[in-house]
């Protein structure tokens, strides 16, 4: 899974990092859970 997804309230954003899958949901804006997912990368490596 790649991208924002919204069912009601709820917001799911996904994105790999490396060889991980980062999921990010809450009954927060879209934005948020895009910037949480988008801010954290793989230890040793930079954005």
């Amino acid at each position: 899974m790649r991208g924002l997804s919204t069912r009601s309230l709820l917001n799911v954003y996904a994105r790999p990092v490396g060889k991980y899958q980062v999921t990010a949901l809450g009954e927060v804006p879209s934005e948020t859970v895009i910037q949480m997912a988008d801010s954290l990368v793989k230890q040793g490596e930079t954005k």
